[in-house]
């Protein structure tokens, strides 16, 4: 099933307010190794980047780790902004400083996870594609993406 399909069916959010964000595999495990959680990658986001949930009007964020859904959650507002190695828990900066990456303006999002039939679920159609992250209804890759639950009698 289109994995944009069914999160916008749960929770009727318009496609164009859905992104789906793919950690890559080795920088989630590296996050991991230092402590870090899954859950702050997904809500801290640089401000004015590709990743930058207001700037692009997103209410619904899939969060893809290991190439499995991770959650589905809903944008609830922002819980703080400042800079990346300012805002981030202890783990989350080692993890920034082990990436090389600056202390860059950011906003730590307040996200709020939803249930859905896609959470640990398979995700397919990112093969090939790098990264392929964030994307967003605008691009041709964001309905191809699937994921592996059985789709219903009215999905048909």
């Amino acid at each position: 099933m289109r994995l944009a399909d069914l999160v916008q069916k749960e929770t009727g959010v318009d496609f164009s307010q859905i992104m789906l964000l793919r950690h890559g595999n080795k920088r989630t495990q590296q996050l991991l190794d230092l402590g870090g959680e899954v859950n702050e990658y997904t809500a801290l986001q640089i401000i004015d980047s590709k990743y930058d949930y207001v700037k692009y009007g997103v209410k619904v964020v899939v969060a893809v780790a290991f190439d499995k859904v991770f959650g589905v959650f809903r944008v609830d507002g922002i819980d703080k902004t400042g800079t990346t190695h300012a805002i981030a828990s202890d783990a989350f900066r080692k993890f920034c400083i082990a990436c090389r990456q600056p202390a860059l303006p950011a906003h730590l999002f307040k996200l709020k996870k939803c249930d859905s039939a896609a959470d640990g679920k398979l995700v397919t159609g990112w093969e090939g594609k790098g990264l392929a992250s964030p994307l967003r209804s605008n691009g041709k890759l964001f309905r191809k993406i699937h994921v592996d639950v059985e789709a219903t009698a009215s999905d048909r």
